[in-house]
């Protein structure tokens, strides 16, 4: 992908997250990626497994959310 097309893919991606990625950074990044679609209320994470993903949510909604050691539920929106 041109340097311009990577510009023009992080730019559609409506995200902070990877603006200021040299080109070549970027084409790294981007050839690694690739789309996901889970339904609702599906579950991606569970606290207390080890992270081997990063996500980047393009669109929709997602609830982050961690269980204390007391039991209760704590909702970061």
């Amino acid at each position: 992908m041109s340097p311009s097309g990577l510009a023009t893919a992080c730019a559609n991606l409506k995200s902070r997250f990877l603006q200021g990625l040299p080109p070549r950074d970027l084409a790294v990044v981007l050839g690694a990626a690739r789309t996901q679609h889970f339904v609702a209320n599906s579950v991606i994470a569970n606290q207390g497994h080890v992270a081997d993903h990063l996500f980047l949510l393009m669109n929709g909604r997602a609830k982050f959310f961690f269980d204390t050691r007391e039991g209760n539920k704590v909702v970061r929106l």
